[in-house]
């Protein structure tokens, strides 16, 4: 018998403010630019493609390509409600 499986949208589950900032926190401890760009997106699908843009300022035909630059990122990141906070990572030495 063929194993079951059922799609996975992580965005189902990002139903609170801690919840994103977790799911976040987890794509920045990756220092993968493509991770935290993924993390985003999962984000701003949790939240609401259209209201995010909106927020944003940005249109929903941006293109998807070449990749979004800094302004767009900061942009995005504050459409969804969030803010870089700087901290300061001890040195194991």
């Amino acid at each position: 018998m063929p194993l079951k499986t059922f799609p996975l949208d992580a965005a189902d589950y990002l139903d609170c403010d801690e919840a994103v900032e977790a799911f976040l926190q987890d794509a920045l401890d990756s220092n993968e630019p493509i991770e935290i760009a993924d993390a985003l997106v999962v984000i701003a699908r949790a939240k609401g493609l259209v209201a995010v843009a909106e927020a944003a300022g940005l249109t929903r035909d941006m293109p998807a390509t070449p990749p979004p630059t800094w302004p767009t990122l900061l942009k995005v990141i504050s459409g969804l409600g969030l803010k870089l906070t700087p901290v300061t990572v001890k040195s194991a030495a």
